[in-house]
């Protein structure tokens, strides 16, 4: 069950609307996430995902030999993200989505091998996603008032991200609770996006003014394709690793083992072997993690 500030406004809300015999405001009394319903290789995403690694659209994959290096690097730190998004109920006939997202700069620490946070750079966002242009005013207004919608990302009829089609106003009268669902969906992909950049940016800063060689690189998980051009200089000791179709690669059950991860716990799988565990060649049983 989630709870923060805003999900308890929006209950305030609805509470006092129905005291008043307005029963137009739902509440979904115990939503769970799409992250743990949807198909491990589900895809729903807007068309620029698919251009991660193609030079132009429709390019042939092809295999290209990596640059002799230069100079010697090594990563420093990495970025990581993650996100949750919620059905929580209706306004009237459309759809409330509430989204929440986190990501953190980690690195690991010498002495024991366990990843710590670097210098507590991190960032925590929640949203509250509608189509609050097609709200009545004075029930926008209201949302308004309470801080329940404060920012235009926040409103599925803003098509400001869309570099190729956009719904147009027309289309969005006729939209459907589903497709409103998943263009949530993909506007809070792009906010975890956003949270991963301003994470990432600082994180790489912090490392190039530790070492003015510009050998300390940060290592961040998914593409950079999202980041703006105008950011190019802050990118140059960040590199990225992206899959190239999804991958299940534990089976069914442990996916979703996976997928109820909370921050702050990891997989045995990928959990880091301190150096004096692996010098003493510690077998999985033996060792205390």
């Amino acid at each position: 069950m989630v709870n923060d500030d805003l999900l308890l406004g929006l209950r305030a809300l609805a509470s006092v609307r129905q005291s008043g015999g307005d029963n137009k405001l739902v509440l979904n009394p115990d939503p769970l996430s799409f992250e743990q319903r949807e198909s491990p290789n589900e895809f729903d995403g807007n068309a620029v995902q698919g251009l991660v690694l193609e030079p132009q659209e429709n390019a042939l994959f092809e295999i290209r030999s990596l640059a002799r290096r230069r100079h010697r690097a090594h990563i420093e730190a990495f970025c990581d993200g993650t996100r949750s998004t919620y059905f929580v109920g209706y306004e009237s006939e459309l759809p409330l989505i509430y989204t929440r997202n986190a990501s953190a700069i980690c690195t690991r620490d010498k002495t024991t091998g366990y990843h710590t946070a670097l210098y507590n750079i991190q960032r925590h966002q929640t949203m509250l996603l509608a189509p609050f242009d097609l709200f009545k005013p004075s029930i926008r207004q209201t949302y308004q008032r309470l801080n329940l919608y404060h920012n235009r990302l926040a409103d599925l009829c803003w098509t400001g991200l869309e570099e190729g089609y956009a719904p147009t106003p027309s289309d969005m009268e006729t939209m459907g609770n589903l497709a409103w669902q998943r263009r949530a969906r993909r506007r809070a992909r792009h906010l975890l996006d956003l949270s991963e950049q301003i994470t990432s940016i600082t994180g790489a800063q912090l490392l190039r003014e530790q070492d003015l060689t510009g050998g300390s690189w940060l290592l961040k998980d998914g593409s950079l394709f999202q980041f703006k051009r105008r950011l190019a200089e802050p990118l140059h000791n960040i590199v990225s690793c992206v899959k190239t179709h999804p991958v299940s690669f534990f089976g069914a059950e442990g996916e979703r083992q996976l997928r109820r991860l909370e921050i702050g716990e990891r997989s045995v799988a990928f959990l880091p072997r301190p150096a004096n565990e692996s010098q003493k060649r510690y077998s999985l049983r033996e060792t205390d993690r």
